[in-house]
């Protein structure tokens, strides 16, 4: 390294970013890119969704034909907003990536709820 500083030859280092005129060129030229990319097709969004649970999460909550409907409601919500940015901006005021973390996200939201409550809090979700 130039300020002096030794750097392990088995260090890695992991960087997500999006594309960003303020990070150097050099760092993107000597990396190794990775993309992950849409499906683009709904049917097999929700199939991914659902490949990443397996039944024993759905069977450890108290209610779970409740917390399927749900998922099946977010995964086709996030299945459908992945689909829709084929189109840009038209119809919507502004797009919003409702990424795989995002629905985890909601889906864990979704089920501390289902354990916490005997029915569902509208008034919280809103």
């Amino acid at each position: 390294m130039s300020d002096g500083m030794e750097c392990e030859d088995s260090f890695r280092l992991l960087l997500t970013t999006s594309a960003d005129n303020n990070l150097p060129s050099s760092i993107i030229q000597n990396s190794t890119k990775l993309t992950v990319e849409a499906s683009g097709d709904i049917k097999q969004t929700m199939l991914n969704a659902y490949n990443s649970v397996n039944d024993a999460y759905f069977q450890s909550s108290k209610n779970s034909r409740l917390l399927k409907a749900i998922f099946f409601s977010l995964t086709l919500f996030h299945a459908l907003a992945i689909d829709r940015k084929r189109y840009g901006s038209i119809g919507w005021t502004t797009t919003y990536d409702f990424s795989v973390e995002d629905l985890k996200v909601s889906r864990d939201q979704a089920f501390s709820m289902i354990e916490e409550h005997d029915a569902i809090q509208y008034r919280v979700l809103n």
